[in-house]
């Protein structure tokens, strides 16, 4: 029985590729006899417009939801795209989100051709930068190899070049963000030693097996651990397990404020020379989480009416601060909303569960607590980095979270005070939105400054 159903399979397959290729015959055949051209021509004349109607009713949902939020402002599109000289999301985040804006528009509008990314003139490059303009290359050059793959003759994919900077410090930085295959060695002070691995998790996996938020996490811990026993320390189990947890709730954030079904993570890290004198030797960890979707201010907006208390109580808290601001120090609603929600105990999500709303806290806490060392004349400066809508967020050695009265706080301001104004250098409106929530770590690990920590 076995293979007689086999066989039935067999033909019925047979039938569906017999109807196929007659409906290919019968869409081509008014194509012939136009031409004194061979009949393989006037197949290929019937294919090429099939495959042009194919492109055109294609969609691709990440480049329309980019297009209508964000990021910057429409740009025209050019095959070669020059980097400016400061390509910092921290510092120049208006033009760095337009150069983003402009090489997402040129990919999707030289399809099948090549666009060149120069990096030449740049003379400074931030991971913020970096792995953000990896992020959109890689969903962008995904969907058309996807769509190439349901294409006999076109290709939509464009050759994408990158053309390395005059000044090799930067190069290092893209070659460690996986832009570069290689750079050359120079006499910085930091020098790539590790990257880890592009980690695009899929929210749909529901299933143990499949759900990527478990061991993403274990594989950042890892990270971290691996360099702390350079500098002779290491995470024990406890600590391991606490930081697997707050990892994942990160993770968890990124799938709840996402109007797709992916997020991502990557990092790497830098270290000084080692000359064996532990002053000298630091190592510097880079992290970064992104999603695309709605803002951390738009979910408490979106889910107002179900969470009223919590909303109840950032109002008065906002409407409290607003008296005491000044022209110079004035923030809007979404910027203390968007501070407010960072604080321990404080979730759009409080009406379903109680004990959400710490895991972000806790990551900046335990973060910026781990990797604080700071040589200013080296420029080493610690700094934890929230993109989120209209909101800029930053969180460093100087205004961090503290504990009080055992919940951490994270005012913003000398104080530490959250019925004070936060900093204006640590909270600010951005000129151009960024659609989701983008949360970057710098991080510096010294055993000498460590070894201090403990000794307190």
């Amino acid at each position: 029985m076995k293979k007689i159903k086999n066989k039935i399979k067999y033909k019925n397959g047979q039938k569906r590729n017999f109807k196929r290729e007659n409906k290919k015959r019968k869409r081509n055949k008014r194509y012939h006899g136009l031409y004194d051209l061979e009949p393989n021509y006037y197949n290929d004349i019937g294919l090429l417009k099939h495959e042009d109607k194919l492109i055109a009713r294609k969609t691709f949902p990440l480049d329309n939801f980019l297009n209508k939020n964000g990021i910057g402002e429409s740009e025209s599109p050019s095959s070669e795209i020059v980097i400016p000289k400061h390509f910092v999301l921290e510092k120049f985040h208006s033009s760095s989100f337009k150069t983003i804006t402009k090489i997402r528009q040129s990919i999707t509008f030289f399809k099948g051709k090549s666009v060149t990314i120069d990096f030449t003139k740049c003379k400074e490059v931030d991971y913020s930068c970096i792995f953000l303009l990896l992020v959109i290359l890689i969903e962008y050059t995904d969907f058309f190899e996807k769509l190439d793959n349901s294409l006999r003759i076109k290709k939509t994919r464009p050759d994408i070049y990158i053309k390395p900077s005059k000044f090799n410090d930067v190069n290092l930085r893209l070659m460690a963000g996986y832009l570069l295959p290689e750079a050359k060695a120079t006499k910085a002070f930091f020098k790539p030693f590790s990257t880890l691995n592009f980690i695009r998790g899929q929210k749909t996996k529901k299933s143990y097996m499949e759900n990527e938020k478990g061991p993403a996490a274990t594989m950042i811990r890892n990270y971290i651990n691996n360099n702390l026993k350079q500098h002779g320390f290491s995470l024990d189990t406890d600590n391991s397990a606490y930081l697997d947890g707050i990892i994942s709730e990160i993770l968890n954030n990124a799938e709840d404020h996402s109007e797709f079904d992916t997020w991502y993570v990557s990092g790497n890290i830098f270290q000084s020379e080692n000359n064996n004198v532990d002053d000298d030797f630091v190592s510097e960890i880079n992290l970064a989480f992104l999603n695309f979707g709605y803002s951390i201010y738009s979910g408490f907006e979106n889910n107002k009416n179900l969470n009223k208390e919590t909303y109840r109580q950032m109002e008065e808290m906002y409407e409290e601060v607003k008296t005491q601001m000044n022209g110079h120090n004035f923030f809007g609603k979404e910027e203390m909303f968007t501070l407010y929600a960072l604080q321990e105990g404080i979730s759009r999500l409080n009406y379903e569960n109680e004990d959400r709303g710490t895991g972000t806290m806790k990551i900046l806490k335990s973060f910026i607590n781990l990797g604080d060392y700071v040589k200013e004349d080296k420029n080493i400066k610690p700094s934890l980095l929230v993109y989120s809508g209209d909101v800029f967020l930053k969180c460093d050695h100087k205004l961090r979270p503290k504990t009080i009265k055992g919940i951490d706080v994270m005012a913003l301001n000398e104080n530490n005070d959250l019925n004070l104004p936060p900093s204006n250098s640590h909270l600010k409106k951005l000129q151009n939105s960024f659609p989701g929530t983008f949360l970057v770590v710098k991080l510096y690990i010294n055993k000498s400054h460590l070894e201090r920590k403990i000794r307190k």
